[in-house]
């Protein structure tokens, strides 16, 4: 009976089943816990980098913070993408576009209205050129 129980042919492959399962969860423990020391540490570099950037712009005193300055001075400004300036003028149309009647006569309105008056606005040329606009004839296919 005691044979059916426990074979003793049995006892070898059964404890080193056991033996590598638990060298298995050993080593994914050990990973796991070397992650999060390895996240810490980053955490704490990041810190402690802003605290000397901030320590090294406050300890600097006579001669240091003139070359510092000099050093500021030194690099260029990097200019940032901006838009054109323009004059103001709103009648410059992209020449990609074909302009129409309507467009061409506000354009002259307002030229005329900033020669007798340079604060004129473009609106109150719309307005002016909006009584003073005949359309064209359409053409007939």
């Amino acid at each position: 009976m005691e044979n059916l129980i426990f074979q003793p042919s049995m006892t070898v492959p059964i404890l080193l089943f056991v033996l590598i399962l638990l060298v298995l969860f050993a080593i994914i423990i050990v990973s796991i816990n070397q992650e999060q020391k390895r996240k810490r540490m980053e955490r704490e570099v990041r810190k402690m980098r802003k605290m000397a950037a901030a320590v090294s712009n406050v300890s600097l005193v006579g001669e240091e913070m003139e070359e510092k300055e000099e050093e500021v001075e030194k690099v260029e400004p990097v200019k940032s993408p901006t838009k054109k300036k323009t004059s103001g003028d709103k009648t410059i149309y992209d020449d990609r576009k074909k302009l129409t009647a309507w467009q061409v006569h506000l354009s002259k309105t307002y030229r005329e209205m900033k020669k007798k008056n340079p604060n004129a606005k473009f609106s109150a040329a719309m307005k002016a050129a909006k009584k003073t606009y005949k359309k064209p004839a359409k053409k007939k296919k």
